[in-house]
């Protein structure tokens, strides 16, 4: 999905967090195509270890809401389960290509750059295995990226996880668009349907519900 634009429109993208209860609301009992509805805050951030001076210019700040936990398991790429519960409000998970190239270990501090400012931010665990492409992540509870981002009580996306995986959830991909559409009819929001790729969480299809704009891909 692509990232708003701070300079140019600095809250281009981002809509209240109660779209998502609506939606909820409305999906969660409406039959068994529908096993995941997720409010998230995703933006392309560049992330930098101050120690060995090395920088990732963009990797994808994903930050989900508490029902993350119920259907993803994150492990440590030492071994063991872990979740956005255990982080503190200024720890984040990396990806463990991305802990490498920033030759980033646990309890170092790195940077975050959200437009020009600069926050601090610990690494508190390097997992493996939690995205469905080859994808650099840096991942943090939604309230720690609102706080971050200035951006109290809203989000810049829903995400729907299909019954099913990858290919068998597609089948549903048609009937939940349908039914978002009724629900987010004049919110202005639009509705894409894709295979999830690129997002730490087993692979599904969904469908997205997103400001137009700017115009947002999946």
């Amino acid at each position: 999905m692509a990232a708003p634009n701070r300079e140019t429109a600095p809250d281009s993208g981002y809509f209240d967090e109660a779209v998502f209860r609506q939606v909820s609301e409305a999906l969660s009992g409406g039959g068994a195509d529908v096993d995941g509805i997720l409010p998230v805050i995703r933006e392309q951030v560049p992330l930098i270890n101050p120690g060995p001076m090395l920088s990732a210019p963009s990797i994808t700040l994903f930050a989900p809401g508490p029902e993350y936990a119920g259907y993803t398991d994150l492990i440590l790429a030492e071994g063991g389960k872990v979740s956005l519960d255990d982080l503190g409000t200024d720890e984040v998970y990396l990806d463990k290509s991305t802990a490498e190239d920033l030759e980033a270990e646990i309890g170092d501090q790195l940077y975050l750059f959200v437009g020009s400012e600069a926050t601090l931010v610990k690494l508190a665990g390097v997992v493996k295995g939690a995205s469905s492409a080859n994808f650099s992540f840096v991942l943090m509870p939604l309230e720690s990226a609102q706080s971050i981002l200035n951006k109290p009580g809203r989000i810049n996306a829903i995400y729907i996880s299909n019954t099913g995986g990858a290919l068998s959830g597609a089948k549903y991909s048609d009937e939940v668009e349908e039914r978002l559409l009724t629900v987010l009819a004049g919110t202005g929001l639009e509705v894409s349907t894709e295979i999830w790729r690129g997002v730490p969480s087993p692979a599904s299809s969904l469908a997205s519900a997103s400001s137009p704009s700017p115009p947002a891909s999946c």
